[in-house]
């Protein structure tokens, strides 16, 4: 008995090793030069009280699709709140990474969606503005 639980323990650490390597993210940056980001922080002091930021969304393989779309919510209590509209990017099947140009209108918490044509979330990211 004992010996089926440890490989039952083996297993599930693996395959939560495995997802935890699967899940992504959004990296809020300045910019991207050659390739790859400038600025990376999730809290940004702007010199005014709106601001464009990046979003950078990688992955290990290829993107397989042709657009993602964006939604920006702030938030607002306990809760956030959709800001703007969603809005969709081209992106091509080959592309591992992506990054879309977010308008910050004043300081808050603020989340960043990207999902997939269908809808299916690909990744979130929240970043300060301050």
């Amino acid at each position: 008995m004992k010996k089926y639980n440890w490989i039952l323990l083996c297993f599930l650490l693996a395959a939560s090793a495995l997802h935890a390597r699967a899940q992504t993210s959004i990296l809020f940056c300045g910019g991207v030069e050659n390739d790859k980001p400038v600025g990376v922080s999730d809290r940004f002091y702007p010199d005014s009280a709106s601001t464009y930021l990046y979003a950078l969304y990688v992955q290990a393989a290829p993107m397989a699709m042709k657009q993602v779309s964006m939604e920006l919510f702030k938030q607002n209590g306990n809760t956030f709140e959709q800001v703007g509209e969603k809005q969709s990017y081209t992106v091509k099947p080959k592309w591992k990474y992506t990054y879309v140009k977010c308008y910050f209108a004043a300081p808050g918490l603020y989340k960043v969606r990207l999902s997939d044509a269908s809808g299916k979330q690909l990744a979130e990211g929240i970043v300060t503005i301050i």
